[in-house]
């Protein structure tokens, strides 16, 4: 249940802090969750790449050869802060930015 916290706690902040800055609210539930995933990931990657950066963490080889990695609870509350900052980041990106994709069907004629 920690490691749920951890990693989608953090991902939430981002997402609320993005959504507040731009007036926006959650479109669909599906879209709604695949950008709580992936801020989520976002932020695991950045608070981690600064962490084993630091010393802070440490990757550890499980029993049956799975690497997890290990670092204190004080990291919680610093991946708390780097949610909101890139929180803020990506909001300022999003209102200059827009990336739009479409897909169009096209038949084929034989």
């Amino acid at each position: 249940m920690y490691q749920f916290l951890c990693l989608f706690g953090p991902g939430a902040v981002t997402c609320l802090t993005v959504w507040g800055l731009l007036g926006e609210s959650a479109q669909k539930w599906f879209q709604a969750a695949i950008e709580l995933t992936a801020y989520a990931a976002l932020d695991a990657a950045v608070t981690i790449g600064c962490l084993l950066s630091r010393g802070k963490a440490e990757i550890i080889v499980m029993p049956d050869g799975t690497k997890n990695i290990r670092y204190g609870g004080t990291a919680f509350l610093f991946s708390l802060a780097v949610s909101f900052v890139l929180g803020i980041v990506i909001a300022m990106i999003r209102k200059r930015i827009s990336i739009r994709a479409e897909v169009v069907s096209r038949k084929e004629e034989m």
